[in-house]
């Protein structure tokens, strides 16, 4: 039964024990601990996966606190920080992050329960307090983020994680099946409800009611973005209708929620400037109201479409082929020895072959450019997945030599181009691996900066394609291409905005936005004009 925190104790055991003993934890409430960089990254397909914790609800009155004294687990004080409601007299966001790096835990800490409370039905809020030994108002704040995840019954596990911890959960996953059907809940459902029992959502409401079997998930240490409060959201909307709004996205913030705060982003900024919703509110209008089209990396400013239904995120993602042209703006470093002749190289069709999504468990999410020959299957030794090269296209249509930028130091050995660029397929991070591939990287951009490197392209592409049945003499392989001498990783995603804006947006077929003529949108001066 899930009981009060005085009543309970943990009993905490480490992942070899989990190999041997995860079998015997069939009744109970079963809960893992992951941090999120241990566990790849990927909270969604690879939560069972990484450095693992698991305890059971027994009924000993020993208490234990976890988070008061435990040096695995973030602290009620550091939690309290990072959740604090921004207004302008809390820590600055350099703190903020080294009050996550105090926790030890890089970028993540995520709690997935089981419930198996057979005599009661609890409300989502107080399972948080309970089983996770939270005060109310970390929970609230947790809550109000969005940080918190549930399903009806636990997800599949992915094949690759250890058959033991596999066999456990799937043992819960049948159990909760036949449970739901013996009660009846299964007959009451249609088919969709049926489909999607396992399908994790993100649920905001604290009375929530969570049933026998449900699994929930909850994201300790959002990733905060205090920028969002620092945007004047109202000069941000560029053009607006009846079913979309055009927004000129500040660089430094993701455009759509992410896994753990719903609260800063671009939607919600959007609910903020042209609706009129409070920040309190905006997430919950955001979610309500407004439809995601183009996104934009976190880190790059400029345009980017905001649809009011989904009949129009319809229309607009249909007309995306060919009928929708998109500008960019690109400030970059070209090495100072014969930089004429360089970008006059990269002047036309620029075309390269990548793999996007790469990844490597000291990595971030990546596009890889890899060699034209690299056309078949290429199997990634630390997710498990396979992946196709795909074709990167874009054409540079100038570029304009700049005489600095103001609180930018460039370095002596380099001179700063500013690129006009026209987008002809849509890859993740496509402008900023293509250039970075050609010898010139985007300013400030510290993830693609070190893959300017032809051989630690390769080096990484090499690693990810070998067999793991010799990992252990790999490992120093893989860790000369992410990491200096001095051990610090050199590929990280940049925490504010990057010299890329995405300034001009051309619509040949105006009546997607309500005109009868061809219908262009231009995005403000870029940070790096301002500064």
């Amino acid at each position: 039964m899930l009981g009060r925190q005085t009543h309970t104790a943990l009993s905490i055991v480490s992942l070899d024990c989990v190999r041997q003993r995860v079998c015997t934890y069939s009744k109970g409430v079963l809960r893992l601990s992951v941090s999120q960089a241990e566990a790849g990254g990927d909270s969604f397909k690879q939560f069972w996966g990484g450095a693992m914790r698991m305890a059971k609800k027994t009924d000993s009155s020993v208490d234990r606190m976890p988070f008061s004294e435990d040096a695995n687990g973030p602290r009620v004080e550091d939690l309290r920080c990072i959740l604090s409601q921004h207004d302008g007299t809390l820590e600055n966001e350099s703190s903020w992050r080294m009050r996550r790096k105090r926790l030890g835990l890089a970028p993540a800490w995520v709690e997935h329960l089981i419930v198996q409370n057979r005599h009661e039905t609890m409300r989502l809020s107080e399972i948080i307090r309970d089983f996770l030994c939270l005060p109310e108002d970390v929970v609230e704040r947790l809550l109000y983020f969005g940080a918190v995840h549930m399903s009806r019954i636990a997800p599949a596990t992915p094949p690759s994680i250890d058959p033991k911890v596999r066999d456990c959960i799937s043992g819960y996953r049948e159990e909760a099946l036949a449970y739901i059907k013996e009660s009846g809940e299964f007959d009451r459902m249609d088919h969709r409800e049926r489909q999607t029992l396992s399908k994790v959502r993100r649920v905001m409401d604290a009375d929530c009611l969570v049933p026998l079997f449900s699994y929930v998930r909850v994201h300790l240490v959002p990733k905060r973005f205090n920028l969002f409060y620092e945007v004047d959201w109202a000069s941000r909307v560029v053009a607006q209708g009846d079913d979309y709004i055009v927004m000129d996205k500040p660089g430094g913030l993701p455009v759509p929620p992410t896994v753990d705060n719903a609260v800063e982003n671009v939607l919600s900024g959007t609910a903020c400037g042209a609706l009129g919703a409070s920040h309190l509110d905006a997430a919950r209008v955001a979610m309500e109201s407004l439809f995601v089209t183009t996104r934009i990396d976190h880190p790059t400013e400029g345009l980017v479409i905001i649809g009011k239904n989904s009949k129009f995120v319809g229309r607009f993602n249909a007309s995306m082929n060919g009928r929708i042209q998109k500008w960019y703006r690109a400030a970059v470093l070209v090495p100072k020895d014969n930089h004429d002749a360089r970008i006059r190289d990269i002047l036309g069709d620029m075309t390269h072959r990548a793999i996007t999504n790469f990844k490597l468990k000291d990595l971030p999410y990546l596009t890889l450019i890899v060699d034209d020959g690299v056309m078949g299957p290429v199997p990634m030794r630390d997710t498990g997945k396979v992946l196709q090269s795909v074709e990167c296209r874009m054409i540079v249509h100038g570029a304009n030599e700049l005489d600095g930028i103001p609180g930018y130091l460039c370095p002596d050995t380099h001179v700063i181009y500013e690129l006009d660029i026209e987008l002809l397929t849509g890859r993740t991070h496509q402008i900023r691996a293509q250039l970075s591939a050609a010898g010139f990287p985007i300013i400030r951009d510290s993830l693609y900066a070190p893959l300017t490197s032809e051989s630690v392209r390769e080096g990484l592409l090499s690693y990810a394609r070998q067999p793991d049945d010799d990992a252990e003499s790999k490992i120093d392989d893989e860790c000369q291409y992410v990491r200096d001498e001095h051990g610090r990783r050199l590929a990280e995603e940049p925490e504010g905005a990057i010299a890329l804006q995405a300034y001009q947006l051309y619509a040949h077929d105006g009546s997607i936005f309500g005109s009868s003529e061809p219908v262009t949108f231009q995005a403000g001066h870029p940070w790096w004009h301002n500064a």
